[in-house]
């Protein structure tokens, strides 16, 4: 009856990205200040569809050998002839998607759009072989989830020129949004 058993799926995803980035950077004296906003927008689409292809999948009834009866007519337990006995592992909410039983096909129609938006700001300061950083960054993402968070950054570099060896330290917290895939 069907080539796609125990059931057949299909499925559409759809994914479209937008979005925009601007920096501005200046350099005065010890100072080097760059900061910046960003929007990215995505537009989620996911479809599917699912249907029980295989009439012994979902059999309400089972044949007296304790095979599953694969007769069309029989979609309920209460319907099962008096030879056959009840299927106890029998799903009646997936009854409806079975196409071996006259059912049709469940579809899964969706959409959402996910925003994220930031704005930064990051000072470099020079002062007598050091290198200090200071700057901060606000993230929200509204999405599949809800999350803002600030973060702040500090370090400090230091070049140490008699071995050209490199001392640095820092703290920084990190926003990490879900990853959209498709």
């Amino acid at each position: 009856m069907f080539s796609d058993t125990p059931v057949t799926l299909g499925q559409s995803r759809r994914l479209q990205n937008a979005g925009i980035k601007a920096d501005y950077s200046f350099t005065k004296g010890i100072n080097a200040l760059k900061v910046g906003a960003m929007f990215y927008h995505t537009f989620l689409h996911e479809g599917f569809s699912l249907g029980i292809t295989d009439p012994t999948f979902n059999a309400p009834c089972l044949n007296p050998d304790g095979t599953p009866d694969t007769n069309p007519i029989y979609t309920d337990p209460s319907q099962c002839p008096a030879s056959d006995s009840i299927n106890d592992n029998f799903n009646p909410g997936s009854a409806p998607f079975d196409l071996s039983r006259g059912g049709t096909l469940y579809h899964f129609n969706g959409r959402t759009d996910i925003k994220q938006e930031a704005i930064y700001l990051q000072d470099s300061l020079t002062f007598k072989g050091f290198i200090f950083l200071l700057g901060g960054r606000i993230d929200n993402y509204d999405g599949i989830s809800h999350r803002s968070l600030v973060q702040p950054r500090l370090g400090a570099t230091y070049l140490v020129k008699a071995t050209n060896t490199v001392l640095r330290v820092g703290y920084g917290k990190l926003f990490l949004t879900r990853i959209t895939r498709t």
